[in-house]
């Protein structure tokens, strides 16, 4: 794929969602693409950093507690976002200009893609060791 975002467009989209107009296929592909949980995770933890950085600096108690204050609310905010994960692609996707429900749609056709091809795969091994008996 050619079009992919610079860093500043990259970065612009972690925290707003936006990208120009020429980017819409590469939005659909992060938000519908083998990876896009993981995707997901990585634009939610770099949104969390700059409040991560702050109470390890900023907050006046020892280091281990900070640490673990940070810990503890980067593992609570990422099972929170759990909960919305669909809706942020879907909504990601409407930024783009496509149509609420595009997301889901697509990545429920590739799974269904995957699984006629693991199937037929399956079928024709079977097949073959009928044959070679």
């Amino acid at each position: 794929m050619s079009n992919r975002p610079t860093v500043l467009q990259w970065l612009r989209y972690v925290f707003t969602g936006r990208v120009p107009a020429h980017l819409r296929e590469w939005v659909l592909l992060d938000t519908t693409g083998r990876t896009w949980l993981l995707r997901h995770i990585a634009r939610f933890l770099l949104q969390l950093s700059p409040v991560a950085v702050a109470v390890l600096l900023l907050l006046p108690a020892p280091i281990g507690i900070r640490i673990g204050c940070v810990f503890a609310g980067i593992a609570a905010s990422v099972c929170f976002s759990f909960g919305y994960v669909v809706e942020m692609a879907e909504h990601r996707l409407e930024n783009a200009g496509y149509p609420r429900g595009l997301a889901e749609v697509t990545r429920e056709r590739r799974a269904q893609d995957a699984q006629r091809s693991s199937a037929a795969r399956r079928r024709e091994r079977a097949a073959a060791r009928l044959a070679r008996r």
